[in-house]
């Protein structure tokens, strides 16, 4: 598949496995989360020479200084037309910071607060995705860093934060909205793609459901997220339900449906319910050596509550 030091295009053609067009960039977030897979992969086949091999060989090639572009942030992306893109993560090498020229890498953390109702916690406004996708392969529960957060229970706050969003404010304008059925994060919408959500409120909600945004908290607050997801499934069944699960948005006030698949919404769906079920991709990809190494060098140790 095509690819730039090791970096992939955030769409390609699945037929080609080309670039997809001249407006897609390669992704930094995507192809840490792809290494994610491959590192997990390589992991639970680790009796399997070639697979560990082949495993070994993509992750170490993507060149995570390069990316970098001379400052202490990975770059979102970069395009071959113009270089790097204006913006950059900020914790994005946490979990894919061991490589060859990891010494290379600064720690560097951007923290805010932001108080909801009664919810105090550390928040970028973004959707409730933000708070999920670093956890679909780290097990960051019971484990701090040198700021003495507590990443897991961070993203079970913002989670209860999303929910009251929905029930006690959103339900104000759409009545569709309830204790067993809220929730939306960055998805196809009926006027195209939006990272809507909240809070605060972002995007043009409008009753629609992605239950990606449940499902992905499922290990967080799992009572209340699988009431919703358990909820859409017997009760919206025709609209929300296909082969491939429940569908990547919905709006049962207009009968909207998003007629697309998108892979990394079923992809987070899936992950996250296997952690809540057994755990299984946090013990194989947190039990990988790089991971390990990496995860010391950043000083994640058990968390102790401060006083």
């Amino acid at each position: 598949m095509t690819n730039v030091n090791g970096w992939y295009y955030h769409f390609i053609d699945m037929y080609t496995e080309e670039r997809w067009n001249t407006d897609v960039e390669l992704s930094s977030i995507d192809t840490a989360l792809l290494m994610g897979g491959v590192v997990t992969v390589g992991q639970y086949f680790k009796d399997i020479p070639e697979i560990v091999s082949l495993s070994k060989e993509i992750y170490e090639a993507v060149d995570f200084v390069w990316m970098m572009n001379g400052t202490e942030f990975i770059n979102m992306g970069w395009k071959p037309e113009s270089g790097v893109l204006n913006d950059s993560w900020n914790r994005t090498g946490y979990w894919v910071a061991y490589s060859p020229d990891s010494d290379q890498c600064l720690e560097c953390v951007f923290e805010r607060n932001f108080t909801y109702m009664e919810h105090n916690y550390i928040h970028f406004p973004a959707p409730i995705f933000v708070h999920q996708f670093a956890h679909a392969f780290i097990d960051f529960e019971n484990l701090s860093d040198n700021f003495t957060i507590d990443y897991f229970q961070n993203s079970v706050t913002a989670t209860r934060a999303t929910k009251d969003f929905f029930v006690h404010e959103m339900s104000q304008v759409y009545n569709d909205y309830t204790e067993n059925f809220w929730g939306v994060t960055a998805s196809d919408t009926p006027y195209g793609y939006d990272a809507w959500g909240g809070p605060p409120l972002m995007g043009q909600i409008d009753g629609s459901i992605v239950p990606c945004a449940a499902a992905g908290s499922v290990p967080f607050l799992p009572a209340e997220t699988i009431a919703v997801l358990k909820n859409i499934r017997e009760n919206h069944t025709a609209q929300a339900w296909t082969r491939y699960g429940f569908v990547d948005a919905f709006n049962p006030l207009t009968n909207w449906t998003n007629p697309d698949v998108i892979g990394i919404d079923v992809g987070i769906t899936v992950l996250m319910a296997e952690n809540y079920r057994t755990k299984f991709v946090w013990q194989n990809f947190m039990a990988n050596q790089h991971i390990a190494d990496a995860m010391n060098k950043i000083g994640f140790v058990p968390y102790v509550p401060t006083k």
